[in-house]
């Protein structure tokens, strides 16, 4: 079922990686369980200091909450201070962690389309400052239809769109160390041969973004229906394109780098198509590990939910709810993460015990074994276990619903 590697390459890469011993099950360490009038909206984990992160609602709650990894009690809580410049509450949206900082991308109470982030020092958990994208900005609304923040390196990068027509991304990229605006990132500041006359709402061509960066280099996704995507580089330090990434062949596919490493590249690969017994849609995904120097795909982790399978989990759902006019799979691989030679990817349309309550996927990194599945403790039809991940070292954290009104944050020990 799982692809097989080069044999010269696999054989160089499982010498160069810590390949991974026989592992136990993954051992549940501890859950907490919220309703949702103080609703955790991201995780992250933060093991060398001993903690995990939370991200709450922020309406009549902490911002942020910090609990010990070793048995989920809270230990601190974290606020944004209002000031003239940033008032109002902040309620948690995304959560990204760079070696230095906790970064909280939230929307403004009483503002509903203007976000911000607020920076505070991953390890004494001081607040250090907000940052905003500017009040105007060549014609661009300082409000956001969508915010998404990631961070690396002392740059954040947040999406948001412009307001009247909920398209023609921009890209705001903002210092952490020194709590300033830097420049928004427009696809022609990515795409030197754009032409903007052809982009828009309705174009079939998608930029999406920053689909992955390092810290120093963002990649971004223009999205072709005829052929696939084209990745775009950016250097941050510069503000100025980088060559194009060359993708493997995919066939049309859509390939989106998810994960870097100095040696590799490792791309969700998705691909859909008509299952032939209804006229629903299957998605069926992969991830692809590729060669940074020679483009080679060198290993490929797939769905364990094979396109039989999923062919017919489509065909029985179109026929138990006949509104559903199309199914995307397993949803694999929702998120992805790699450390310390495992690869973690989520799935939250994996069928459990004939639902769609989700799971998780953890695979050896050098052999593409597939080493367990993690399902949610109470399986849930659209219950979030599956969507989100963060991965430290043995540790995983992710989320899942209880029920309609509980939640829950759940950390498993992988070794």
């Amino acid at each position: 079922m799982f692809g097989k590697p080069l044999p010269l390459v696999a054989a160089l890469f499982a010498l160069l990686c810590l390949c991974l011993p026989a592992s136990a099950d993954p051992r549940l360490v501890w859950s907490i369980e919220r309703d949702y009038h103080d609703a955790v909206q991201d995780v992250a984990l933060d093991v060398a200091n001993g903690r995990a992160i939370l991200l709450l609602s922020g309406y009549k709650t902490p911002l942020l909450q910090i609990v010990a990894l070793d048995s989920g009690a809270v230990i601190q809580s974290l606020e944004r201070p209002a000031s003239d410049a940033f008032p109002g509450d902040l309620s948690g949206s995304t959560l990204a962690l760079t070696d230095d900082h906790i970064v909280a991308s939230g929307r403004v109470d009483g503002r509903p389309h203007r976000y911000e982030i607020a920076v505070f020092d991953r390890k004494t958990l001081a607040y250090l400052h907000s940052i905003a994208l500017p009040r105007a900005l060549d014609g661009y609304e300082a409000t956001a239809a969508r915010a998404e923040v990631q961070a690396a390196g002392r740059y954040a990068l947040q999406s948001y769109w412009e307001i009247d027509s909920f398209g023609n991304p921009i890209y705001g990229q903002f210092d952490l160390v020194t709590g300033s605006f830097v420049r928004a990132i427009r696809f022609g500041d990515v795409n030197p041969d754009h032409d903007p006359g052809s982009f828009g709402a309705e174009s079939p061509n998608s930029f999406t973004g920053p689909v992955t960066f390092d810290g120093t280099t963002a990649y971004f996704l223009q999205y072709d229906k005829e052929h696939g995507g084209t990745i775009f580089a950016y250097d941050l330090a510069r503000g100025a394109a980088l060559p194009k990434l060359t993708p493997p062949d995919t066939d049309g596919r859509i390939a989106i780098p998810a994960v870097t490493t100095p040696e590799s590249i490792f791309y969700n690969v998705i691909e859909t198509f008509h299952a032939g017994l209804t006229p629903d849609l299957i998605t069926v995904s992969s991830v692809w590990r590729v060669n940074r120097a020679s483009g080679a795909i060198t290993m490929r982790y797939e769905d364990p939910f094979d396109p039989g399978d999923q062919a017919a989990h489509a065909f029985t759902r179109a026929h138990l709810d006949p509104k559903r006019t199309a199914y995307t799979g397993t949803g694999f691989p929702s998120d992805t993460a790699l450390s310390e030679g495992r690869l973690v990817a989520g799935a939250p349309n994996a069928p459990v015990n004939g639902i769609e309550a989700g799971a998780y996927f953890v695979f050896d990194a050098a052999t593409g074994a597939l080493l367990h599945q993690i399902t949610a403790p109470y399986p849930r039809e659209n219950g979030l276990f599956g969507h989100w991940l963060s991965l430290d070292g043995p540790y995983l954290l992710v989320q899942s619903e209880k029920n309609r009104d509980v939640g829950q944050v759940l950390l498993y020990r992988l070794d």
